[in-house]
């Protein structure tokens, strides 16, 4: 009789093993996210520039540079605080990569006090000009810290997706 019992202890124990590991990366993953967006959104609503020094700069300056970038057809700015996003419409999707390094390299050298975040992702770049047109259009400025932790964050994504 034991020697029946003993396959079919083993079998619920793997079982049961097996579907709680599943079960564990999923929530984590989501309240991981959750918690990295809101802790985003914090840190991009409360953050200034060093020293209380003003920005002069703005979002046209710096789409100006971009496009001076070989490769760059249009770049779409958008400042928020310290953070600019940058979305450029390249002309040789084979160098997307390169394209985007030189336009970060470009910017960050002029203007290093802020945090670039380069992207030619094509939903990525209407998101951006999304953004960019809501903001002069009535888009509630209470989200606008969220959308940009957002656009962040899948920029960060897209440029990781790769190598995961």
């Amino acid at each position: 009789m034991l020697r029946f019992l003993k396959p079919i202890v083993t079998t619920f124990m793997v079982v049961v093993l097996g579907c709680s590991l599943a079960a564990c990366g999923q929530n984590n993953t989501v309240k991981e996210n959750a918690i990295r967006t809101k802790n985003e959104m914090h840190r991009l609503e409360t953050k200034s520039l060093p020293n209380g020094m003003k920005s002069t700069h703005n979002a046209k300056e710096l789409a100006n540079r971009a496009d001076q970038v070989t490769g760059v057809n249009k770049a779409t700015v958008f400042l928020h605080k310290k953070e600019a996003l940058v979305g450029l419409d390249v002309t040789d999707t084979g160098k997307r990569a390169i394209i985007e390094k030189q336009v970060y390299a470009a910017l960050i050298g002029q203007y290093p006090e802020f945090n670039i975040h380069v992207t030619s992702d094509r939903g990525i770049q209407e998101k951006i000009g999304k953004l960019d047109n809501g903001l002069t259009n009535g888009h509630p400025v209470n989200t606008l810290a969220h959308d940009v932790a957002v656009i962040i964050r899948a920029i960060g994504n897209a440029v990781t997706a790769p190598i995961k």
